[in-house]
């Protein structure tokens, strides 16, 4: 645990030194946006290191992290001696800077607590990860190898995983523990950045003398964004404690109905026995949540997943869309404060204010180098806020669309020229816009999963009855209804031209499609879309009268609109057994991630303008839901930690040096002692052994065992081919033969029959270095692997691995 505290050092100096940004930027915020700072400062940092690297003039490894660190400190230098209100709005701020730091903290010590009880990255997609933060560490170029694929750039959206980087290198912490203490870091930073905002939308929307208010809905959007889950997770309980099927079906997931560990083929629910603990206490059952299409009767195929931010941080996988999080946020309060402003946005005001339009196209040029899926809802939702503003003071509807764009277009372009070296690098198997016309998502299942958060929301309705008239509700309902329809209408378009995903029901066109959606499905449906309609009037009626509770009443609309967007349409990419997982699993993460921000301000403002004498009648009900929203988290933590002991610690990595001390040696030995741009050969992933005369024969062809591609992952180090089904996810089908021709030749590798062949397969590969560990002796059995002493140079030994090195080839001139 000790190496929490320089990793939270690192975290902390960069966020004191953003804070000069946040004051220039987020002044309006009630902490000048103090909360801000932890997300802002790594995303400057981190930005500046990948351009500066890119470019080749800064030095790899921690030096050139620690000079980044040195240049955004002297940058935020000259911000502050330039920014003419700096000291009064620090003394304004210091009590905000203060709760900051302190919840920042207590977030980020509590959740490296939790994760030190389960630190082991051995499970899930954390070898992808793992090996993704490595590769930013030991990268000796930028754009970054791709480690599992030697001699190209990595594939991926991985700012996240620079990031992560950034403090890992700062800090000097062994990446093993790096890895974990990002995962703090990404809770601490999405919690303090949450309450941050919270506040403010609070503070706009109650206006005078907001007081404890504001506390409330900050409290509670740290609480709903980090620790909020499901409802479902209560049935699960009762499932658990021997609830009925028949219980169970009434809300469509008898599914969960435990019908003994000695249950027979005629069981539909879970061959469980009841929970001897007041938790569920089966072996990873907060993992249910995440597959919703399996509530019903077993066994059933999920057509996608789901997660809430709470049941990633149960998870503990380091993957992009947590880590975007506290991105988002920090996107949704600038879009927020723009919209606050006052004046008309054109293309002229970013030579008035520059440093506006740099921190815009940082902020939102980062998005998707850090979760592409980003690229959607928070740049919707800056358009937005420009336009509102804009309407305001524009006089007509087309002038401020003018100037909206106007302004839009310099930080769109200059986010382009910043990202560009990872723009051209990376390409998408994305393969465009299909309808989705399938069964949906029962309106039940919606309910379950997104219910508290939606009716949450929905309280922001109540600010439509208050003051408009109805004349004036009426035309922004009217203008709203484009919201639901403009979607629809584009499925209808879709189908029509046979873009259609899936059809369950038999032929094709418009009626089939609508007829393979079912009953519950068509009423999910309806339901989000009479509650966007709504949600969008009220936004847009807000919106006129410049309420300051119209970011809440839009940031509502957007959560919405995603999840009805779902349920309609769909990005097609390479998972052609469920083309829908990524729209729906990435879509509705940010929608939880917008919903749970605004949600909280939204109660909050309906508590406060109801008449005290009745104020019971709408936080009962609300408490009831928030404590069913927290049963997946209190009972969550109790079931991942079960059956689990031994001392807290956060190195990743322990595991392997109780069970294999040579591997985790080389680990340790190989970054340490050869080149960072070496190819490493490996395990391919197939097994091999003798036939019945000797000769080496494949015996299983799979794509290979979980540690598959393990020095790579551990290492950030280059080998031929790591994952091939990742690989091809990432760069699409086309790079199959070239996949099996790596494959092929590390096999030729270790199943050589003499020194020539396997010195000629390993100048192929380009490769520097041979392995020989217990995947490989698992891998290549019955003596098959050469005696590579014989022909290389032996360069590392501990235990049952080895590393070999293959001799340089050098032409001699002669006369």
């Amino acid at each position: 645990m000790a190496d929490a505290l320089p990793y939270w050092g690192a975290a902390m100096v960069i966020a004191a030194l953003a804070l000069p940004l946040c004051f220039r930027h987020f002044a309006r915020l009630p902490d000048a946006g103090a909360g801000l700072a932890f997300s802002i400062g790594l995303v400057f940092v981190s930005t500046g290191y990948f351009v500066l690297r890119a470019a080749g003039t800064l030095p790899a490894g921690r030096g050139g992290i620690v000079l980044t660190i040195a240049l955004f400190a002297l940058a935020m230098v000259v911000l502050a001696l330039r920014t003419a209100r700096f000291a009064s709005t620090a003394r304004r701020a210091l009590p905000g800077i203060a709760v900051a730091a302190a919840l920042f903290s207590a977030l980020f010590f509590g959740y490296a607590l939790f994760r030190a009880h389960i630190p082991d990255i051995a499970h899930t997609e954390q070898p992808m990860d793992f090996l993704h933060l490595n590769a930013m560490l030991v990268s000796p170029e930028y754009p970054p190898h791709d480690a599992w694929f030697a001699g190209e750039d990595a594939n991926y959206y991985y700012g996240g995983y620079l990031r992560a980087a950034i403090l890992t290198g700062a800090s000097q912490v062994w990446p093993a523990t790096g890895y974990n203490l990002s995962l703090a870091a990404v809770f601490a930073a999405a919690g303090v950045a949450a309450s941050s905002l919270c506040a403010a939308l609070a503070r706009w929307a109650l206006g005078a003398r907001p007081g404890r208010w504001v506390v409330a809905a900050s409290a509670g959007g740290v609480l709903l964004l980090l620790l909020g889950g499901p409802p479902a997770g209560a049935l699960d309980v009762a499932a658990a404690h021997g609830a009925s099927e028949r219980a169970l079906a009434a809300f469509g997931v008898e599914g969960l109905t435990r019908c003994g560990a000695a249950a027979g083929d005629s069981c539909t629910g879970l061959r469980l026995d009841t929970s001897q603990e007041w938790y569920p206490d089966d072996w990873w059952g907060f993992w249910r949540m995440s597959r919703m299409a399996a509530w019903e009767r077993q066994p059933a195929y999920p057509d996608t997943y789901l997660e809430s931010p709470a049941l990633s941080f149960l998870l503990g996988d380091l993957h992009p869309h947590v880590m975007s999080i506290p991105g988002v946020v920090l996107a949704l309060a600038l879009s927020a404060v723009l919209w606050r402003g006052r004046g008309l946005l054109s293309w002229r005001s970013h030579v008035r204010r520059p440093g506006v339009l740099v921190v815009v196209a940082v902020t939102f040029g980062s998005l998707p180098f850090v979760n592409a899926w980003d690229a959607l809802g928070p740049p919707a939702i800056l358009a937005a806020a420009v336009f509102g503003r804009n309407a305001r003071d524009a006089g007509s509807a087309a002038r401020a669309a003018s100037a909206s764009a106007g302004w839009l277009a310099p930080p769109a372009l200059l986010a382009v020229a910043i990202f560009a070296p990872w723009l051209v690098s990376v390409s998408s198997p994305v393969g465009g816009v299909d309808a989705y016309a399938d069964s949906g998502t029962r309106i039940e299942h919606a309910f379950l999963y997104w219910g508290v958060l939606i009716a949450l929301a929905l309280t922001a309705l109540g600010w439509a009855l208050r003051r408009p008239g109805a004349s004036h509700l009426a035309r922004s309902l009217a203008a709203a209804s484009v919201l639901p329809a403009a979607p629809a209408l584009v499925w209808v378009a879709l189908v029509l031209a046979g873009r259609t995903a899936v059809v369950s029901a038999e032929g094709t066109g418009l009626a089939a499609a609508a007829a393979s959606r079912g009953a519950g499905g068509w009423a999910a449906l309806a339901f989000y879309a009479v509650a966007l309609w709504l949600l969008g009037g009220v936004a847009l009626a807000l919106a006129s009268r410049r309420h300051g509770g119209a970011p809440v009443a839009a940031l509502a609309t957007l959560g919405i609109l995603l999840l009805f967007g779902t349920e309609l349409l769909l990005l097609r990419d390479q998972l052609v057994h469920a083309p829908r997982t990524n729209t729906v699993f990435k879509l509705s993460y940010e929608a939880w991630i917008v919903l749970a921000v605004a949600s909280p301000v939204a109660l909050v403002a309906a508590i406060r303008s109801t008449p005290t004498r009745l104020r019971a009648v709408l936080v009962s009900p609300a408490a009831l839901l928030i404590a069913i929203s927290l049963v997946f988290v209190v009972t969550g933590v109790p079931n991942r930690l079960h059956a689990l002991h031994g001392p807290p610690h956060l190195d990743g990595l322990a595991w392997l040096e109780a069970r294999h001390p040579g591997e985790y040696a080389l680990v340790s030995w190989l970054p340490a002692n050869i080149e960072h741009d070496a190819v490493v050969v490996e395990a391919s992933g197939r097994i091999w052994g003798r036939d019945h005369e000797g000769e080496p024969v494949l015996r299983d062809g799979g794509p290979g065992t979980p540690s598959l591609g393990r020095v790579a992952s551990r290492t950030g180090l280059q080998v031929p081919i790591g994952w091939p089904g990742h690989e091809r996810q990432w760069r699409g089908e086309r790079i199959r033969p070239e996949i099996e021709r790596r494959r092929d030749l590390v096999d030729r590798v270790y199943t050589a029959a003499g020194e020539a062949e396997a010195l000629a397969a390993l100048r192929e590969l380009g490769a520097s270095y041979v392995v020989v560990g217990v995947e490989e002796r698992d891998a290549y059995r019955d003596g098959i692997i050469p005696r590579f002493e014989t022909f290389l140079d032996a360069v590392f030994s501990a235990g049952e691995v080895s590393v070999f090195r293959v001799p340089a080839r050098e032409v001699v001139p002669t006369r």
